[in-house]
């Protein structure tokens, strides 16, 4: 994936795929959560980082124990610190992870 920036500031991230347009993965300039479960596939792991990679100051939390499928109430203390900006989860004892 590549990044790059309109007149305005606004990040865009986009992958090229053969010789058509490129497709565009994320458009913005508020802060992205990116998620993951510790037990996706690998090809899942590479898609998030890869995700957080190309939005410049994403934060990509991995959930311990899960694959992509985490449940509500699993993943609503995740969102629920994301939004309100609070210390994240994996500080303490929750089993979530912060990467970046």
């Amino acid at each position: 994936m590549e990044t790059t920036k309109s007149p305005d500031g606004t990040v865009i991230a986009y992958e090229r795929t053969g010789d058509g347009p490129p497709l565009v993965v994320a458009v913005g300039t508020s802060p992205v959560l990116v998620l993951g479960g510790s037990t996706s596939a690998d090809w899942f792991h590479r898609t998030v980082q890869e995700t957080a990679n190309a939005v410049p100051g994403a934060r990509l939390v991995m959930v311990e124990g899960y694959d992509h499928g985490i449940p509500p109430e699993v993943i609503a203390p995740v969102l629920t610190e994301f939004f309100l900006g609070t210390t994240p989860a994996a500080q303490g004892t929750s089993g979530f992870r912060p990467l970046r």
